[in-house]
């Protein structure tokens, strides 16, 4: 059973996936990953290619580059409503 939406998400997101993932296959995700980006949602990817699962705290540097991403759409909106 998929559980996984395949409709346009209208929210931006930051998916971080490590490529070493035990329990979610990566190429599961990547067809996901194109299925919804291609119904329009706007959808950063990034690959950590030393990690798995299992793996959370070695996350830190995707993490950050997450918030970073995060304080530019945040500004952006900001900026839009002016």
């Amino acid at each position: 059973m998929h559980i996984l939406s395949t409709k346009k998400i209208e929210i931006p997101l930051y998916v971080i996936h490590g490529a070493k993932d035990e329990l979610f296959e990566l190429a599961t995700t990547k067809k996901w990953v194109e299925k919804i980006k291609g119904k329009g949602t706007d959808l950063t990817f990034v690959v950590n290619e030393q990690l798995s699962h299992f793996d959370g705290c070695a996350y830190i540097s995707d993490k950050k580059n997450a918030w970073e991403w995060l304080k530019v759409l945040w500004a952006n909106k900001e900026t839009q409503k002016d």
